[in-house]
């Protein structure tokens, strides 16, 4: 009797995982940033306004000694806000980066036109680990409407 209900959880169990892998796209699996669609609410017209986005990046030592040659991946999500306040995702963009001899990474992207109050830009920088010297880095900022310039000061967080 416990050779055939063993069977039938194997079955159940290979059944679940299938069902959840068909559930996720490739994209999703190969996805490493989280919450790229911001949600949004109490939309307002405003007065369109454009502006071009940057996005920069600091890499220093809890000493403040520059860490150059840290490499990791911005990702940016452009999203506005529909006719019926829902969130609408214009513009997604990954790329990976190394910071320069002072610790520094530019990105300059697209000019954005606004013209709701929820339209918006998220960057979020990641900088891997680097064994024996820092762990991962990782932050996420949310620009409304008129602001598109973004700063990111990172420490080095300590290696285990």
């Amino acid at each position: 009797m416990r050779q055939p209900l063993k069977a039938v959880l194997s079955v159940v169990v290979t059944a679940l995982f299938l069902l959840f892998a068909y559930a996720s796209s490739w994209d999703d699996v190969m996805a490493t940033s989280t919450n790229t669609t911001v949600a949004i609410k109490d939309c307002e017209q405003e007065t369109g306004v454009s502006g071009q986005l940057i996005a920069n990046l600091s890499f220093n030592h809890k000493n403040g000694v520059s860490i150059a040659g840290a490499t990791g991946e911005i990702y940016i999500t452009h999203q506005i806000a529909s006719k019926e306040c829902e969130p609408v995702v214009l513009q997604s963009i990954v790329k990976s980066f190394v910071t320069d001899l002072d610790g520094n990474y530019e990105f300059v992207g697209d000019s954005y036109l606004h013209n709701n109050s929820q339209d918006l830009i998220r960057v979020e920088v990641h900088i891997d680990s680097r064994p024996g010297h820092w762990d991962d880095w990782k932050s996420v900022q949310v620009k409304y409407y008129n602001s598109f310039v973004f700063f990111f000061n990172a420490i080095a967080p300590d290696a285990l």
